[in-house]
């Protein structure tokens, strides 16, 4: 067998990709409800879904992922960091539609989304101007705690709702300059995806190299097969790791 990104594929890989192609040719492998059909944190597992991983999720492993929605009626964006980050602190500029620029304070390299959420809501006004008031943005995500475990995804959905609920406006544009750790980026770009606040668990079934982008914060898709559950079927590639 060749190498697939660096590794060989392993005879168990090889068994599961067999397996999969024999159920797919038969038509054995559909798209259905579980077994157990107790909804998991209140909805149940269907069809394809868009999820974000809480956790590495090693070749052949499983982990926890957020579910995610498609919302483009606001403006959300979404702030990522990548490469090493080891510690430091970041911070948001935010552009009003007056056209006035606002930075927030030093904010954790590790925040949670309330922490996030205080420093925009704390941009101080320009006279005359407009800024971001209590209940102006809605922050998911970043660090966190579900269902017991503490997550650390280096990644926040700012979403804009209150006085520009629905309205296209300037996204958040982080500043890494003072985080810690070689190499590390931290960007912010415009999404339409936002957090439904359920968590799932979800399977890699094929290898795909060493290091894995199935890093914590990575965007995948999701879909239920038979016998493996729900199966990551497409991801973006993330680069990621803390302290």
């Amino acid at each position: 067998m060749p190498p697939a990104n660096g590794n060989l594929i392993s005879d168990e890989y090889v068994a599961t990709i067999d397996s999969i192609a024999v159920g797919l040719s038969s038509g054995k492998l559909v798209r259905q409800e579980p077994a157990d059909t107790t909804p998991r944190t209140s909805e149940a597992i269907r069809a394809t879904k868009i999820v974000m991983l809480l956790e590495d999720v090693a070749s052949g492993g499983t982990g926890q992922a957020a579910i995610l929605r498609r919302d483009p009626s606001n403006t959300i964006t979404d702030v990522a960091m990548r490469g090493r980050v080891l510690g430091g602190t970041f911070t948001l500029k935010w552009t009003t539609p007056d056209g006035d620029e606002l930075e927030t304070t030093p904010i954790a390299h590790d925040a949670e989304a309330a922490g996030v959420q205080a420093a925009l809501e704390q941009l101080v006004e320009l006279p005359g101007g407009t800024t971001i008031n209590p209940g102006d943005v809605l922050v998911r995500l970043g660090k966190m705690i579900r269902e017991g475990a503490t997550y650390n995804l280096g990644r926040w959905l700012i979403e804009f709702i209150g006085q520009y609920a629905g309205q296209t406006v300037n996204v958040v544009v982080p500043d890494g300059d003072g985080l810690e750790g070689v190499p590390n980026a931290i960007s912010g770009t415009r999404t339409d995806l936002a957090d439904t606040g359920l968590t799932v668990t979800v399977r890699s079934v094929l290898p795909v190299g060493s290091p894995t982008p199935q890093k914590a914060g990575t965007v995948c898709l999701a879909t239920w097969i038979r016998t493996f559950g729900l199966v990551i079927s497409s991801l973006e590639c993330r680069d990621f790791e803390t302290s």
